[in-house]
């Protein structure tokens, strides 16, 4: 009985530090303890702030799953996650559209990471538009460095937020 007292005060010895910094990380939660860097906070303020609550945001198939906690709008869709309505199937149509892929993917699974967002970056101007109408949507988010002959609302080191001027899209 004493050895089990022992071995569990001795655990909580050598975890307190690690507790400790886990706790301080949840002070500047969220942030960069948790993967989310400053340019991703700052294009999730500016799109909370300055876009109309029901707007539907197009963003990059991977890396953006917090981004709809964040901001409280809706985004086209994520790789992790399905559409609640359409399941599969309007996953699958929204994920191809993104990523610009031909049906059937060539890859599957996790494989298929590093292409969406490679591919998403290559969408010109015309093909984001096309993107726009699909989804209904006014905006399309992208990295700083994917350049398109459209307005842009809103761009720091890391992201570009595009947007069509209002009545453009139904």
């Amino acid at each position: 009985n004493y050895s089990l007292w022992l071995l569990l005060a001795l655990t909580l010895a050598l975890k307190l530090p690690e507790f400790r910094i886990q706790i301080s990380e949840l002070e500047t939660f969220p942030g960069p303890a948790q993967g989310i860097s400053a340019g991703y906070l700052e294009v999730a303020r500016w799109v909370t702030e300055n876009t109309e609550r029901g707007a539907l945001i197009v963003t990059p198939p991977v890396g953006f799953e917090t981004f709809p906690w964040l901001t409280r709008r809706r985004i086209a869709g994520t790789f992790k996650q399905t559409s609640l309505s359409g399941g599969l199937q309007a996953w699958y149509e929204g994920m191809t559209a993104l990523g610009n892929l031909k049906d059937p993917w060539e890859s599957r699974g996790f494989n298929l990471l590093g292409k969406l967002n490679a591919s998403y970056e290559q969408n010109q101007t015309a093909r984001v538009e096309e993107l726009l109408a699909k989804f209904n949507s006014r905006y399309f988010l992208t990295f700083a460095d994917h350049i398109l002959s459209l307005p842009v609302a809103f761009a720091n080191r890391e992201y570009a937020l595009y947007t069509l001027p209002k009545g453009e899209v139904q």
